[in-house]
């Protein structure tokens, strides 16, 4: 069994202003005297201003826990969606670019080749409304294509992977405003992580997600940031982070849920939520479980996102 370390003397190379992040490779400490444990599941690191108990084995870092703040009652009271209520978001940011100043400014993390994966939905933000922003994408080859569908000079192209603790120099480095429009982050490993990371460096008027749903309501799950972490798209779930741990950790961040439809997630700062009317601001619990796609896939009647080719 694994443990939730809540005392002892903080580890001077965990950065408390990077939940998650941190430069030692001994990760875990081992188990006192006390603990009825077996040396294969070590007691870690709880992060400092990080609530969700970590765990680990072998250097691979996970956050499990449950969030008390949801109301279950809303289960009971699904609601029948159409595609039409989950809106684009190049429109969304159209309309408000209407109603308010935007930095017309955009982030892609994790883009791919820019445009036909998903399909992209920052792609028409950079080429319908005419964003400024950066796209990075890690894999050569997908950025290989990036490089063709996103050819403008305002957006800037990086092939580069990321951690955590890089992220301020990677603001400043390619000349992220300190309030941009959008970020979208889709890596399908430590997604919460960098993006903690990214929201404590900027305040982004929305957020855009790929969530984890195979972990239900109110369960919390992330897989986290460490130096031994090992990417793989195995036909497992513990990759990314689940909606009830981005609901938890982006509301201490002042960021609201917008929409939710199939495996997309749509947050919105507080500074900008009047824009939107009351009514498009339902409870996270009742959204999660009225999406047809999560649904069937809880209830095993589609292939769900485990049984993609690439998870082979």
């Amino acid at each position: 069994r694994s443990i939730r370390a809540d005392g002892g003397e903080a580890d001077s190379n965990i950065n408390p202003e990077l939940p998650g992040y941190s430069t030692n490779e001994k990760l875990c400490w081992p188990g006192t005297e006390s603990d009825t444990i077996n040396e294969e599941y070590p007691i870690c690191i709880k992060q400092p201003s990080d609530e969700v108990p970590v765990f680990g084995v072998g250097g691979q870092i996970f956050a499990l826990g449950y969030y008390q703040a949801a109301n279950l009652t809303w289960v009971a009271q699904q609601r029948n969606w159409s595609p039409q209520w989950f809106l684009r978001i190049d429109r969304l940011l159209a309309f408000m670019q209407k109603r308010g100043n935007l930095s017309r400014f955009a982030l892609n993390i994790g883009a791919n080749d820019g445009k036909t994966v998903g399909p992209d939905p920052t792609f028409q933000v950079f080429n319908w409304l005419k964003f400024s922003g950066v796209a990075v994408e890690p894999d050569p080859i997908a950025f290989g294509k990036l490089l063709r569908n996103l050819y403008w000079e305002r957006v800037q192209k990086v092939n580069t992977g990321m951690t955590p603790g890089q992220v301020p120099e990677f603001c400043e480095k390619y000349k992220v405003p300190a309030y941009p429009d959008i970020i979208k982050i889709d890596i399908d490993s430590f997604d919460c992580d960098l993006l903690e990371a990214f929201v404590r460096a900027r305040q982004f008027k929305l957020i855009h997600t790929e969530i984890n749903y195979e972990i239900p309501v109110p369960l919390m799950f992330a897989r986290k940031w460490s130096p031994q972490i090992k990417f793989c798209m195995r036909p497992f779930a513990f990759y990314s982070c689940s909606f009830s741990y981005q609901v938890h950790m982006l509301s201490k961040y002042g960021y609201t849920l917008l929409q939710l439809w199939g495996y997309d997630a749509t947050f919105i700062h507080e500074s900008v939520k009047h824009i939107f009317p009351d009514h498009r601001y339902i409870d996270p619990v009742q959204y999660f479980y009225s999406t047809p796609k999560i649904n069937s896939g809880i209830e095993g009647r589609t292939t769900g996102h485990l049984k993609h080719p690439k998870r082979k």
